[in-house]
This record gives structure tokens, sequence and C-alpha cells, in this order.
């Protein structure tokens, strides 16, 4: 007999969940907090594989940054965040439970210093290229992503051209991903 996937509660929802330990005293100076705007973008073409032995380690993703070659891993350095945009809720049992699915998150990053390859790529993704996987790098030292990297379901990019004497163009890029939970 098979079942009814929304007349029945899945065995995982019931499970006992173990939770971490958290540090006793959490309101003084000496907690750690670390800085969370993104300063970094890795972008990672199709093809291209990342070690799961080395991944949280930076110096080893600065060894596979090679900006000149297309089949390389790229790195692109700006000012940006990576912020929650939605989350698909589902009933389960008859309504008596509800589950978080997908969680959508979108990427936003100015680049500051721009040339004639990022003005390039930026028209790269406002064609909807998405044949990359991207990880983030925050002021904080975190990478955000895993070894497989976040896949892009919508990419955009803007080439700003303010007004004023002291305006400077710079690209915004937009990127959305969904995951069922942050990789961090």
């Amino acid at each position: 007999m098979a079942f009814n996937p929304f007349t029945y509660i899945p065995a995982d929802i019931c499970a006992e969940m173990d939770l971490p330990d958290f540090q006793a005293i959490q309101d003084c100076s000496s907690y750690p907090q670390e800085k969370s705007e993104v300063s970094g973008l890795f972008i990672v073409p199709d093809g291209v594989s990342i070690s799961a032995t080395f991944f949280n380690l930076i110096s080893y993703w600065r060894g596979l940054v090679d900006n000149s070659d297309p089949t390389k891993v790229h790195y692109l350095s700006g000012i940006g965040s990576f912020l929650p945009a939605e989350k698909t809720i589902v009933s389960l049992a008859g309504g008596r439970v509800e589950e978080n699915r997908e969680r959508r998150q979108r990427f936003s990053f100015n680049v500051l210093n721009m040339d004639s390859d990022h003005i390039l790529f930026a028209r790269q993704l406002q064609r909807n290229k998405k044949d990359f996987r991207f990880v983030l790098y925050t002021v904080g030292g975190r990478l955000i992503g895993n070894r497989f990297g976040f896949r892009p379901i919508f990419v955009d990019a803007d080439i700003q051209f303010a007004s004023g004497p002291d305006s400077r163009e710079f690209l915004t890029l937009i990127i959305d991903t969904e995951v069922l939970e942050l990789p961090i």
C-alpha cells in the first residue's frame, strides 16, 4: 500500500533532535562575533571539482583561483549580502504539521573596481548564464557554501552609472539560489 504524503507524518519529523552545546556565558565581550558582510565571490565553472577535505581552508581556495583561465575558479571582490528571500512551507498530515522545504537566498554584490571583463560577465548574467556554481567569503573569514557550491536559479546584473562629479561606475550582481539548509 502506498502512503499519501499529505495524510501521514514522515518519520524524520518526529525523530529526536540532539541540541548542540551552547556556551554558558553568551553576553560577554569575549563571546565570538564574526563579521557577516560578504567581501568575496568564488565563481566555480561547471566541471571543476572541489576537495571535500580542504574546502574550509581559504588557502586552498587561493590556490584554485586563476582569473585569466576560463576553466578555473575565478574570484571577485566587492561588498555584498546573502539574505533570505523566501521559503516554501508545506502542510503535512492533514494540516497537523508544517515543514520548511526549500529556502531561497539572494546574493547581492557590488563590484566597485570594474573593468571590461567585469562588464562582459555582467552581460552574460543579463542573458541568464547559469553554468557555474558559487561560494561566498565574508569579512569575518567564513566560507559560505560547500564543496559543491551554490547553483544559481536566478541571475541578473546592473551596471551603475550614477550622476555627480565624484560618482564612479560599479556593477551590482544579483544571484538567487535555493537550499534546504544553509551550508556553513
